[in-house]
């Protein structure tokens, strides 16, 4: 797994997988489930800030990522926006 330290070098790593975006590079590695069926540490695809997809950790009804207002704390909860639900779910 590379150090990967910007949003441009994310960008061009999953580029270099062959594949659209991270929705797609998950799909090929986990099986997607619905949303509402999320266990502890399923992961999840929400819109996250500056229209880049945001993966976050299911943790018993709530889910746990990263945000960039927040990244000295590492993961913390992340309330998600009714109007913006999430986008896809995958088990792990």
């Amino acid at each position: 797994m590379p150090d990967l330290r910007s949003m441009l070098a994310a960008k061009r790593a999953l580029t270099a997988t062959g594949h659209a975006g991270i929705m797609e590079l998950l799909d090929s590695l986990l099986p997607r489930i619905a949303p509402a069926g999320m266990l502890i540490g399923d992961l999840a695809l929400m819109q996250g800030d500056d229209a880049f997809d945001a993966v976050v950790i299911a943790a018993g009804g709530k889910v746990l990522g990263y945000h960039a207002d927040d990244l000295a704390r590492g993961l913390v909860p992340i309330a998600p926006v009714v109007s913006q639900p999430f986008k896809a779910a995958w088990r792990i």
